[in-house]
This record gives structure tokens, sequence and C-alpha cells, in this order.
């Protein structure tokens, strides 16, 4: 039986992950460079509210894609910072983020954005 608190939280964070992305692409962007580490192919991703119809196991019982090549951009860029884990995964997900380095990106673009605007203004 599926678990209604859990279907519902993933459902809402899938959700705000599509908005998030919608009026954030620069710092979706920005912090998908900050991501380390590996997909373990554990397939739990494509399972967060709704199984993907697309999901199947091979003989090793890993996840695979059956459109990996053409899967929808938010399944490729998952999870675009260190806010965007599933909660059910965010600690056996294969992805991480370093806190400090994402923190310090923000700044450093601003920085670069303020001498730029500083050259045309002369």
């Amino acid at each position: 039986m599926l678990n209604l608190s859990f279907f519902f939280s993933s459902l809402s964070h899938q959700i705000w992950r599509r908005f998030y992305h919608f009026f954030n692409k620069e710092k979706v962007t920005i912090s998908l460079k900050e991501r380390r580490g590996d997909c373990k192919r554990c397939g739990q991703c494509c399972q967060a509210s709704i199984r993907c119809p697309k999901l199947l196991y091979d003989e090793n019982n890993l996840a695979m894609c059956m459109i990996h090549d053409r899967r929808p951009g938010m399944c490729k860029i998952y999870p675009f910072n260190s806010k965007d884990f599933f909660s059910h995964i965010k600690d056996s997900c294969g992805f991480f983020y370093n806190p400090e380095a994402v923190k310090s990106v923000p700044s450093t673009i601003l920085r670069m954005k303020n001498t730029q605007s500083a050259y045309t203004r002369q």
C-alpha cells in the first residue's frame, strides 16, 4: 500500500523543483558545476512519488532508463542543488554538494558582474 504522506511529500518536492528550476535557471547552472559524485543506479529518484514507466532493472538489479539518451531535462539535472534531494534518498544518493563551495559561487559571480559593469560604464 502506498504511504500517502510519502507520496505527497515527494510530489510536492517535484513541483517545487520544477518551479525553482524555471525561475532560477542561472542558479541551477551554477550549482550543477558544484555537484560531485556519481549516480549509483539505484532508481530511487525515478520512483520518488510515481514510478517512472521508463525505469527498468538489469540482471544485477541496477536501474536503467529506457530513454536515457532522450530523458527529460529534469531527470538529467537531478539533484541540481543541495536542497534538491528527495528526503528518502538524500543520505543514499551518489551525488553530493560541498556546502562551502556552493556558498562561494554566487558571490564570485556577483563580483564578476560588478567588475564587468564597471568596465562598461567607463
